[in-house]
């Protein structure tokens, strides 16, 4: 039998992809999604520590101080505010030591401030709802949006702002 003389066509996901999608997440508990989230941020922060950390592990990071810096000022009063503008700080001299270097580190101090800043978060994963999460979240891409975000190619540009 001669093959057929059309192109295949590119395969595209219906909605019945999507719908399965849907009923995995909403199977999914509010335990379960803030699990993942300690889950990636802890990872994200041993991939750097170990020294095998990328631009993703990075922003990881730093999005998880961001949120904890956000629910500290939403929902506690500005609890652990200056802890995590330190371990902020410390974050940023990261990523412009892994422009200037080429690989990703931290001193003592900065891990020591960093690791108390992911302690935090993980105090206010255990505490919050799921909607509070999605809202933090929220809050950081608009304050994202509203000002230029640090990144480690760009953090260098701002290092003044962080030298001790």
């Amino acid at each position: 039998m001669p093959s057929s003389s059309k192109p295949r066509k590119r395969f595209v996901p219906g909605a019945a992809v999507y719908r399965a999608k849907l009923k995995k997440l909403n199977r999914m508990t509010i335990a379960d999604t803030c699990d993942s989230v300690r889950v990636r941020n802890h990872e994200s922060l041993l991939a750097m520590t170990n020294g095998s950390g990328q631009d993703g592990h990075w922003k990881d990071v730093a999005e998880a101080i961001n949120v904890a810096l956000v629910l500290s000022e939403k929902l506690y009063d500005g609890a652990y505010q200056k802890e995590l503008l330190l371990a902020a700080v410390a974050h940023a001299k990261c990523g412009a030591r892994r422009h200037r270097t080429g690989s990703f580190g931290y001193t003592g101090e900065e891990l020591q401030q960093v690791n108390t800043a992911m302690d935090v978060h993980d105090a206010q994963l255990d505490d919050i709802t799921f909607g509070e999460l999605c809202k933090a979240h929220a809050e950081v891409k608009r304050r994202q949006a509203c000002q230029p975000t640090l990144t480690p190619h760009n953090v260098h540009e701002r290092e003044k702002d962080y030298a001790s």
